[in-house]
């Protein structure tokens, strides 16, 4: 895998400086390999990649089973490699092997389930015909709705589901024809690389999707800002999300957001605190970098040390180190010092 090139207009590109950055292993800090770092020019490059395969090529205008039979190819070279993208997962992102169902497994079926909506979709949808007042008198108004794709995709995935968040964002969009760049998180540019080898590999017209990968918040504002981008897709947090939806308001780009958020376990005081409260330490799985991880604990005053008994004997059973030297690791590392050190103070 060549991890110094990323996908632009169907090529394997260097970033336009020649640049890289190094993307460690957050359980060992050893070096994983190394990512372009691009320029807004090569994202601008990117895009424009994008525009011309949607306004002059094909694939906005291809049939539902030539969209299926791609999402269906790349489903197949991610099960056939899907060994080699657990550990890549183990590696770059710290994902521990009791997140594989949903870091591995699921993306392939994501990917198989659009291929089967495609075929089905209601595309064209003739509407019932229905009675209004007319100027010349009651009369029956029928319509059409029309369902088409949207045009260019702005898509930004986060670092800690890396292979499902880009996964949900690449099959519907792959599925209504859209073309699409992915800027991936600085954090988790190898498995997003990876992802792209698989799509290359999906025999899709050039620039119908591309990768461009960087530590700069340039590239990413040249992105959501270019005019030439119709819907921006992005997971990750409140303070980003609101510079995408400024950033994207020149021209009423469509924009969806999945904002980072944590949950409470709030118990109430006549639960059944054996089978319930120890299992708050389920917070620990992934190092708890997942948007639903129960970060809190709400407990009566009447039962809180109880409840502080057993949360703090289940959290001392939980197994934590190294994901790639131990399978049993239910608590793996923080993707980077940077967090580290933000949750340390």
């Amino acid at each position: 895998m060549a991890t110094d090139r990323m996908l632009i207009d169907g090529d394997w590109v260097s970033a336009s400086n020649g640049a890289t950055y190094a993307v460690p292993n957050p359980a060992t800090e050893e070096l994983v390999g190394r990512a372009p770092d691009a320029t807004a020019d090569d994202m601008r490059r990117a895009i424009g990649a994008a525009r011309r395969a949607f306004d002059d090529g094909p694939w906005s205008r291809s049939s539902r089973d030539d969209r299926a039979r791609a999402l269906l190819r790349i489903a197949d070279a991610m099960e056939r490699r899907k060994e080699e993208m657990r550990q890549l997962l183990i590696a770059e992102a710290g994902a521990t092997w009791v997140t594989h169902p949903m870091q591995v497994d699921s993306p392939i079926e994501h990917l198989r389930h659009w291929a089967d909506i495609v075929r089905s979709y209601d595309f064209e949808e003739m509407l019932p015909a229905r009675a209004s007042q007319g100027p010349l008198g009651p009369q029956m108004n029928c319509g059409v709705v029309y369902r088409q794709p949207v045009g260019v995709c702005a898509m930004i995935p986060t670092w800690n589901f890396p292979v499902y968040v880009t996964v949900q964002k690449l099959g519907p969009a792959l599925a209504t024809g859209c073309t699409m760049v992915f800027k991936p998180s600085p954090w988790g540019p190898l498995i997003n690389l990876f992802i792209a080898e698989l799509v290359a590999e999906a025999d899709l017209p050039p620039g119908v999707v591309n990768f461009v990968t960087g530590q700069g918040n340039d590239i990413a504002e040249a992105l959501v800002s270019d005019p030439r981008v119709d819907k921006v897709s992005f997971t990750g947090s409140v303070a980003t999300g609101r510079k995408i939806i400024q950033a994207s308001a020149s021209n009423l780009k469509r924009v969806f957001l999945e904002l980072g958020g944590k949950s409470a376990m709030i118990v109430c005081d006549d639960a059944d605190f054996a089978s319930i409260v120890p299992g708050g330490a389920m917070v620990c799985v992934h190092a708890g970098q997942g948007c639903a991880m129960q970060t809190r604990m709400l407990l009566p005053r009447s039962r809180y040390d109880e409840g502080v008994a057993m949360i703090t004997e289940a959290m001392a059973g939980v197994p934590y180190g190294d994901p790639g030297t131990d399978d049993g690791v239910l608590m793996g590392p923080v993707i980077s010092a940077r967090q580290r050190d933000r949750i340390l103070g």
